[in-house]
C-alpha cells in the first residue's frame, strides 16, 4: 500500500510540474518550455554551455553570458537543434569546424570579438538560411565559409564590423534576401558589391560615413522592396539620387544627422515606394515643393523630429491623391507669413489624412500666444511677419590696447533675420543664436585688440521682410608703459547688463 501511495504521489507530482510546463530535465539556471524544445539560459553568467541539454531542443539561448569559446560538439549532441544564440558573450574564436549540424536553420553570434570566421566553419550546415555576425572584430567578408551556404543563405548580417568590403563580396549568394550593412566605416560601396544578388528583397547601408546613396550599386537589383540608409553622411538628396528602382516600398532613412534638404524630385527614382522616413533627422531643414514630384504610390510620410522651420507651399501636392499617413509633428515650425498657407492646408488635413496634429505646434510666432500652441489652434491672420528691428547692442566704449570685447547685437523679427557685422577692417563673422520667440543675437569676439579696432561696428538685421542697422562706436587707447592689458570682457549687451541689475536689486 506504501509503494502504491509512494507511486500516486510521484504521479501527481509529475502532472504537477507538466501543468506548470517545467522541464524535468531542464539544466540548472536555465528555463525550458514545455516539451524541451526551447532552452533559455540567458544572463547567468555562464563560462560554459550547461550540461544536460536536453536532445530534444530545438532553439538554444545562450546569450549575454561570459562564454569565451564555441564548443564544437555542441551541435553533435543535438541532433535537432535548429536555432542557435550566443550572442553578447566574450567569444573570440570560432572552432574549424561546426559538425552536425543538419537541422540548424539560424546561427546569431552576434557581439563578440570574432575577428574570422574558419573556411570549413560552416561546412556541415547545410540548411542554413540565417546567420547574424553583427558587433564583432570581422575585417573582411568571409567568403570562404559563406561558400557552403550560398545556395541556402537567406539573411546575413554582418553589421558594425571593422570591414572593407570588397566587390563581388557577396555574389556567390545566390538566394540573399537581407542583407545589413551598417556601420561599416566605408564612405562609399566599391563597383560590384552587390553584384549577383537577384533574389535581395532588403538591403540595410546605414554606413555612418557614406556620402551619397550608390546608385550604380542598386541599379543592378531588381525585386529590392526596402532600402534603409540611416545615420550616414549625406547631405542632401536630389533629383538622380537615386536610380530607378520600380519595386521599391519603404525607404528609411530615419536619423540622418548631416542630411540638411530635399531638392526637387529627390526620391523620384522611387516610384512606386509606399512609405518614406526622415524622422529624427535634426539638420533637415529645406524641403523644395518639387522633393516628393514624380511618386505615384506614397502612402505615409513620416516628418517627425526634422529641423524644418518652414514648409513650402505646394510641398505635399505631388502625394496628396495617395497619402494616407503623415507624421510631421516635433519641428521647431515658425508660424509666420510664410506657413498661413500650411495652417489653411492643415485645417482641411486633419479631414483627409491620419495626422499627428497634437504636436504640430509653433515654436516662433510674432504672437505670444501661439508659442508651443498647435498649428490648428492658431487663426490663420496670426500667421504674420514681422519686419527686422536691431533692439539691443552693446553700447560705445573704449578699451586698452591688448583688451578683449565681446559685442552683442539682437534683433527681433519674423522670419528670423541673419545679422552681420560691419568693422573699421571689414566685414566680420559673429556667431549667431535664437534668442527670444522672435529674435536672434550675434556676437562678435576681438582679442587682442589694437589701433585697427578703433572705429564704427555696425550691426546689420536682414530678411526678406526689409533690413534694419545700429552702430557702436570703439575707441581704442594707447597701452601705458608698465601697464597690462585686462584681457577681459569689457563690454555686454545692456540687454543682459539690465538682468544683472535686476538680480542684485533683487
Amino acid at each position: 500500500m506504501e509503494d502504491l501511495a509512494a507511486g500516486r504521489v510521484l504521479m501527481a507530482a509529475c502532472l504537477l510540474v507538466a501543468l506548470a510546463g517545467v522541464s524535468m530535465s531542464c539544466p540548472d539556471l536555465c528555463f525550458c518550455l514545455p516539451g524541451d524544445k526551447t532552452v533559455l539560459c540567458d544572463g547567468k553568467g555562464l563560462t560554459t554551455l550547461p550540461t544536460g541539454i536536453p536532445t530534444t531542443v530545438n532553439l538554444l539561448r545562450v546569450t549575454n553570458n561570459n562564454l569565451t569559446v564555441l564548443d564544437p560538439d555542441v551541435v553533435r549532441r543535438l541532433p535537432n537543434l535548429m536555432a542557435f544564440y550566443v550572442d553578447d558573450n566574450q567569444i573570440r574564436q570560432l572552432p574549424g569546424l561546426l559538425p552536425g549540424a543538419a537541422r540548424l536553420n539560424t546561427l546569431s553570434i552576434r557581439g563578440n570579438y570574432i575577428s574570422s570566421i574558419p573556411p570549413a566553419f560552416l561546412n556541415e550546415s547545410v540548411v542554413l538560411n540565417r546567420l547574424y555576425l553583427s558587433g564583432n572584430q570581422l575585417s573582411r567578408v568571409p567568403i570562404d565559409a559563406l561558400s557552403a551556404v550560398r545556395e541556402t543563405l537567406t539573411i546575413l548580417d554582418i553589421s558594425d564590423n571593422p570591414l572593407d568590403v570588397k566587390s563581388g563580396d557577396f555574389s556567390i549568394l545566390l538566394n540573399l534576401k537581407y542583407l545589413k550593412l551598417a556601420g561599416v566605416s566605408q564612405t562609399f560601396l566599391p563597383e560590384g558589391t552587390l553584384n549577383g544578388l537577384e533574389a535581395l528583397t532588403h538591403l540595410d547601408i546605414s554606413m555612418p560615413n557614406l556620402l551619397a546613396i550608390p546608385k550604380t550599386e542598386l541599379a543592378g537589383l531588381r525585386v529590392v522592396q526596402e532600402l534603409v540608409a540611416e545615420r550616414t553622411s549625406i547631405a542632401e538628396l536630389s533629383d538622380g539620387s537615386f536610380p530607378r528602382l520600380p519595386t521599391v516600398r519603404r525607404l528609411k532613412m530615419d536619423n540622418s544627422v548631416k542630411l540638411r534638404a530635399l531638392k526637387n524630385r529627390a526620391l523620384s527614382g522611387l516610384v512606386n515606394v509606399e512609405a518614406v522616413t526622415f524622422q529624427n533627422s535634426p539638420m533637415l531643414s529645406v524641403i523644395e515643393s518639387g522633393a516628393f514630384a514624380g511618386l505615384a504610390a506614397v502612402r505615409e510620410l513620416n516628418l517627425r523630429s526634422c529641423g524644418l522651420k518652414v514648409l513650402q507651399d505646394r510641398t505635399f501636392l505631388p502625394v496628396a491623391r495617395t497619402l494616407e499617413v503623415l507624421f510631421i509633428g516635433w519641428n521647431p515650425f515658425s508660424c509666420d507669413c510664410r506657413m498661413k498657407w500650411f495652417g489653411r492646408w492643415l485645417q482641411q488635413a486633419v479631414a483627409t489624412y491620419a495626422l499627428d496634429s497634437e504636436e504640430i505646434v509653433c515654436d516662433r510666432a510674432s504672437y505670444p500666444e501661439a508659442l508651443n500652441s498647435t498649428v490648428l489652434s492658431i487663426p490663420i491672420s496670426n500667421f504674420s511677419c514681422v519686419v527686422p528691428s536691431v533692439v539691443d547692442m552693446t553700447p560705445t566704449t573704449t578699451v586698452v590696447t591688448g583688451d578683449s570685447l565681446e559685442l552683442v547685437c539682437r534683433a527681433d523679427g519674423l522670419p528670423d533675420p541673419v545679422l552681420t557685422w560691419s568693422t573699421p577692417v571689414g566685414g566680420a563673422n559673429a556667431t549667431s543664436s535664437n534668442l527670444t520667440a522672435t529674435g536672434v543675437a550675434a556676437t562678435l569676439y576681438l582679442s587682442n585688440i589694437s589701433p585697427e579696432n578703433d572705429g564704427n561696428y555696425t550691426c546689420t538685421a536682414q530678411s526678406d521682410q526689409g533690413t534694419s542697422r545700429n552702430t557702436m562706436t570703439l575707441t581704442v587707447l594707447p597701452l601705458q608703459i608698465g601697464a597690462a592689458p585686462s584681457h577681459s570682457i569689457v563690454a555686454i549687451t545692456t540687454l543682459f547688463t539690465a538682468v544683472i541689475l535686476a538680480v542684485l536689486v533683487m
